[in-house]
Order: C-alpha cells, then structure tokens, then sequence
C-alpha cells in the first residue's frame, strides 16, 4: 500500500483575498490531507486515502476512541468510499460524484484508491440534526436555478441549515454585470471557500487586489469582491459557505 503525496496547486496567492494550505496538513498511515483555511480557521480538506484504509484500525488508538467523532460534509472527487454508524448494522457505500453529510460516531474504510473533498469543519454547531447518511448528488440537486442566461447553481441540502453548491458560469460572466442588478450590492457580500472543478476566474477585492482562480485550487474569499470568467471554458465550483447566492437581499 502506498501513500499519494501529491498536492493540488498551492502557489502563492494574496493572503486577503485567496489562501491556501502551504502543505500536508496530516499524514496518518496512508491517509494525506491538504486544506485551506477560512474564517476563524475553519478548513476545508483534500482527502486522498489508498486501498487498505480503516478507521478503526489506523486511527482509533491516536483518536481514543471507538469511533470517529467528527462530523463530515463530503463529496468523493474519486473512488469510493465505506461508512458505517455505530448505531447501524449496514453500511452505506459512497461513489465519485456523490456528496453526503455524515454525523459523529461512525467508522469508515476504502477497497480502492479514494479521494474526497470533506467542509465538515464549516459546519455550525448545533446544525447537525441530522442521525442517517443519505448520498446525494448534482445531478439530482434539491434545487437548480438559472440566473440569467450565464449562471446555473446547484444546490444539494442536509437538512435546514446545511447546504453544498455546484456553481457553473459560462464565458463572459462578469459578477457586477450578471449578479450585481438582482442583489443590489456594490460588491459580492458573500464569504465563498471551495474548490474550483473547471476553468479560471479572475477574482477583484474592493481594495484592488486581484487573483486568479483555477482549477485543481482550493479557493477562499471574503466579503467585498467583483469576479470574471477568464477565457472560452465554463468556470465550474463547489462552494461550502455560500446560501442564497444571487438572490435579493432583504432587509
């Protein structure tokens, strides 16, 4: 069994606006993990994990205890991947494509190489009602809406409060001409962290900074930005954080 060192793009970006992880994070075994980190430190993770991995028997001793206590809002990039709650005979079994939310006290394994993304850590405290994993995907999103004719999101839920979205813009988006009218805002107020599937933005702060997203990148932005697809190819993302995009803001 071997471990996958390698890492998605992690040049330098203006730290204000876009910040990446600056290496592996975590190396248990044959797990490695990347993450950038938003607001109040919370991270999103690259996960890549080779056939052979348990939780149960590659973590348990350094984690104390029976089972994963963590919570998880993944989406499998590749492979697949076992998770089984401890209040659960069965288990349920989760393919590149599809997303789930995974409560506390569960265990998880692999047969072959798996790599997923997992925004558990944004999750608010006291969010997480949910007792059972039900895999979901885009394809069959809770919600789609088209905005314009250049911008589609799609939007999977987790019960009321937790949400994953899969944005898609085409070329010649520009935020202030395609989204700034319906919201009625200067500039983007919504704090975005995810990870770019598909073409390349060029991001603005308010302050003049600017950065390019790409894909392969992680991506975090705060408040206050204008953005603009670059190029003839489709920019496509997931974002954690963002509800409501391009939506009337209501007082």
């Amino acid at each position: 069994m071997s471990m996958d060192s390698r890492s998605v793009d992690l040049r330098h970006h203006p730290e204000s606006l876009t910040k990446f992880a600056h290496g592996i994070a975590e190396s248990l075994n044959i797990k490695t993990t990347k993450s950038i980190s938003g607001k109040n430190d919370k991270r999103v993770h690259l996960i890549t994990i080779e056939p052979g991995w348990k939780w149960s028997v590659d973590m348990k001793q350094k984690a104390g205890t029976d089972f994963c206590v963590h919570t998880h809002l993944i989406y499998v990039l590749e492979g697949s991947i076992y998770v089984q709650l401890s209040k659960d005979v069965e288990c349920v079994k989760l393919y590149a494509g599809q997303a789930a939310f995974i409560p506390p006290n569960h265990d998880a394994w692999t047969d072959e190489r798996c790599q997923l993304i997992d925004g558990g850590e944004l999750i608010i405290p006291g969010s997480n009602v949910l007792n059972d994993i039900t895999p979901k995907s885009f394809e069959q999103a809770d919600e789609i809406r088209s905005i314009g004719t250049l911008t589609e999101i799609r939007t999977l839920r987790f019960g009321e409060h937790i949400e994953l979205q899969l944005g898609s813009v085409k070329p010649g988006w520009v935020w202030s001409e395609q989204i700034k009218p319906i919201v009625n805002t200067q500039w983007c107020e919504h704090e975005h962290i995810g990870y770019a599937f598909n073409g390349r933005m060029e991001v603005t702060s308010s302050t003049g900074e600017k950065t390019f997203l790409t894909a392969g990148e992680f991506y975090y932005l705060p408040p206050n930005h204008d953005g603009a697809v670059v190029g003839n190819e489709i920019f496509k993302f997931m974002d954690f954080q963002t509800k409501n995009y391009g939506k009337p803001q209501t007082k």
